[in-house]
């Protein structure tokens, strides 16, 4: 190696870090490890908060899901009446919410992690559910399941990442043979070589949403910094020793790399003290090109890691993608609706109907999830014309009809 690069301290932009998945058990704590440091789902938050891109999409995947709220299923029949105290429940399942806000806490949870929790409260006659709740699912973890491969405990904790300021509070989990307490009812979708916690469906795209938030951070803190371009900065001082340089390097690395700082600046050293210092613009050449063409690729990971099969149907827009005609669109929103939100309405109602049967008086009723298809969606433009009235139509649309 030369002097003059010998003498060149090469500071690398910085890795986006991503915490390893993994369930670890560690003997003197009684929960599982949700992923590295206990924090995963904190991970999986911060992404959700820092991309707008995939906050969109689970946004919308949220919405489509709830649609209307939630729709009761046999709660007349005609030999007992009406279902009036599942009916009841279901409108005040606790002294706070009804229980389509439960449902809909439960869809966010589902898309976010993969999974979601409800603390039951069973009367004290213990045959009925007194109250039911949403849990936030960030909050839970997981005991270590037993010889039968059951978990029987599960663990609360405000915030995990301060356990000795909170503390955390046992729960025991769902059994209805032993109606008696508070008990946690955890659903989690199922994904081979995980055993007590779920990863959410888009875990292929993380890397790419990652980037999607690095990306905003790396032109927020440019303009945070003056929009300047980066520098090399060569002192005349001397050469430092190869352990000074490592030092030098390292703390550069921390302090200079990364979205963060955005704009700033590299240091050399020399050993011609009668030099001054040479500052050496850095500039990249076609950069405003290259983030367009990795925003274009990290849009695609990202909506295939969704397995949104149209961007319009989150409410993006991209110059790169061609969204087709109207037909198109309504097949995507079959294609979508059929593969994506059905099943994780599926997984909530089941979940809530599983607990409406150990409601006082329960005589079948169940509760269904609702769809809220656009009439464009259902109809051809052509087809609507021929049906509804220029009135009608500005109606649908939301447009004022002026009377003369």
């Amino acid at each position: 190696m030369d002097s003059n690069s010998q003498n060149l301290i090469s500071v690398a932009m910085s890795k986006i870090h991503l915490p390893n998945y993994r369930e670890t058990y560690i003997r003197e704590k009684p929960w599982v490890r949700y992923g590295e440091n206990n924090l995963f789902p904190y991970f999986l938050q911060e992404l959700a908060n820092k991309s707008a891109l995939h906050n969109a999409i689970v946004s919308s995947k949220v919405d489509y899901s709830y649609a209307k709220g939630l729709d009761a299923k046999n709660a007349y029949n005609e030999n007992k009446g009406a279902d009036l105290s599942t009916l009841l429940f279901i409108n005040h399942p606790n002294p706070y919410e009804d229980l389509n806000s439960i449902y809909r806490k439960c869809l966010y949870d589902y898309v976010m992690y993969g999974g979601f929790a409800l603390n039951i409260i069973w009367a004290k006659d213990r045959e009925n559910i007194a109250e039911l709740y949403h849990i936030d699912f960030a909050k839970i973890r997981s005991g270590v399941k037993d010889e039968r491969e059951q978990v029987k405990n599960y663990y609360y904790c405000e915030d995990w990442a301060n356990v000795r300021r909170y503390g955390y509070k046992v729960v025991n989990a769902y059994n209805p043979n032993q109606k008696s307490g508070s008990q946690l009812l955890y659903v989690k979708e199922y994904r081979p070589g995980t055993q007590y916690y779920p990863l959410p469906s888009y875990v292929g795209a993380l890397n790419y949403i990652a980037i999607d938030a690095e990306i905003s951070n790396f032109h927020l803190a440019h303009i945070i910094n003056g929009m300047s371009p980066n520098y090399m900065i060569n002192f005349t001082n001397g050469i430092p020793t190869d352990e000074e340089r490592r030092k030098i390097k390292q703390q550069f690395e921390t302090e200079y790399t990364g979205s963060d700082n955005a704009g700033k600046f590299f240091i050399t050293f020399s050993e011609d003290k009668e030099r001054v210092p040479i500052l050496t613009p850095i500039s990249a050449d076609n950069l405003d090109e290259q983030f367009i063409q990795l925003q274009d690729t990290v849009l695609q990971n990202i909506l295939s890691g969704h397995k949104v099969v149209s961007p319009m149907l989150c409410g993006i827009k991209s110059d790169g993608i061609n969204f087709g005609s109207g037909e198109e669109i309504r097949n995507a929103y079959e294609i979508y609706t059929n593969t994506v939100i059905k099943p994780i309405q599926k997984e909530v109602c089941d979940a809530l109907n599983k607990i409406l049967t150990n409601t006082l008086h329960w005589n079948g009723t169940e509760v269904c999830p609702t769809s809220a298809t656009p009439l464009s969606f259902m109809w051809s433009e052509s087809t609507l014309t021929q049906i509804l009235t220029p009135v009608e139509m500005r109606d649908m649309i939301g447009l004022e009809n002026k009377t003369e």
